[in-house]
């Protein structure tokens, strides 16, 4: 018999969602909104580039691994 697969229900998921954005928030020192707002070009490797911040000023924030 086959093993079936989890599909993850919206509350997983905004459960997961809220946890990576706390956890960007409280690394970075960036305000919720602003890393809401992240888009995959924003994010390399090493920074993260926030656009909308509340200074209307584009910032880019180092972080590590």
């Amino acid at each position: 018999m086959p093993k079936a697969f989890l599909i993850p229900t919206e509350s997983c998921i905004l459960k997961w969602f809220g946890y990576i954005v706390s956890k960007i928030c409280l690394s970075t020192g960036c305000r919720w909104g602003e890393t809401e707002s992240l888009r995959a070009e924003q994010v390399t490797p090493h920074r993260l580039r926030f656009v909308r911040t509340k200074g209307n000023k584009v910032r880019t924030v180092p972080i590590s691994k």
